[in-house]
Parts: C-alpha cells; structure tokens; sequence
C-alpha cells in the first residue's frame, strides 16, 4: 500500500478515486494469517463475492477455480470446504 500510495511514484490520491474500495477496519477479517505470511482469505473476509468478474481470469495464483459471476477481491479464491 505504501508504495500504490507514494506521491513520487505512485498513485497518492487512489482512494478519492474509488468509490467501491473495501476500506475494513483492524476488527474485519480479511487473511487467514497474515503473522505467517498466509494471505488466503479468511472465512469471514469482507473481500468474498466482492470482485469483478475479468475475462480470461478463471482460476486463481493457486490454480482454484474462481466464481464466475462473484469472485473473491485478491489473488487467493476463498475455497468452501
């Protein structure tokens, strides 16, 4: 985020721009375990069904299928198990 914020090399006013950001609070789930470096979804992420579908983009940097009409917001899809 610091660097997408920089004013030198970045985008700094990013957010007056984005009217559909998730902005969650530190109470909000959002990764399974960010301490160890686990940015998978958590179960109760606020980024579940949250995305766009993109064209071309089905399946996630793990290979898991993502949902075509309602995908996850990053690049892990929450898997249901």
């Amino acid at each position: 985020m610091d660097e997408l914020l920089d004013a030198e090399t970045g985008f700094p006013d990013f957010f007056d721009h984005c009217t559909a950001c998730l902005t969650p609070t530190s109470q909000e789930a959002l990764f399974a375990d960010t301490n160890e470096d686990d940015y998978r979804l958590d179960t109760l992420s606020v980024a579940e069904k949250m995305a766009l579908p993109l064209p071309g983009i089905t399946f996630d940097l793990i290979g898991t299928e993502r949902d075509p009409a309602t995908p996850d917001i990053g690049c892990f899809e929450y898997i249901y198990e």
